[in-house]
């Protein structure tokens, strides 16, 4: 199976979200973006971790490409884990209504060639297949 992309991001967590909404602000509405991640969802560690932290910063300073937090909560605000992934999930939202975005959740990178200007990238799902 082969695809092509203007974009590919590589994990799910805060920094691939944040690298996911620029390049959907460069490619626009014609581009096409890939979100790859291990996991089943985005989110990153927050994923596997930090069941009882909160936030360490008021959570408007904890987003990717400024999409704001739509949980109506004062600026003050710690978000807990499931908060956290909530507005994960409302930032992905975001970005696919402004790109066509594809995800592949559970697929694994495992490497990526580049030639001729472009860069052929190999992923493994979580059967094994590769693409």
């Amino acid at each position: 199976m082969s695809e092509q992309y203007d974009v590919v991001v590589l994990g799910a967590g805060i920094a691939g979200m944040n690298a996911l909404t620029v390049a959907s602000q460069y490619v626009g509405r014609a581009g096409r973006l890939l979100l790859v991640d291990r996991r089943s969802r985005p989110g990153g560690m927050w994923i596997d971790t930090y069941d009882y932290v909160k936030l360490h910063q008021p959570h408007p300073f904890f987003t990717a490409g400024d999409i704001r937090w739509k949980q109506g909560h004062r600026r003050d605000h710690l978000a807990t884990k499931p908060e956290v992934l909530e507005h994960f999930r409302h930032c992905l939202e975001v970005v696919s209504g402004r790109t066509s975005l594809d995800t592949r959740f559970g697929a694994e990178y495992v490497d990526h060639v580049e030639r001729d200007g472009l860069v052929d990238v190999t992923l493994r799902d979580a059967d094994g297949t590769t693409s």
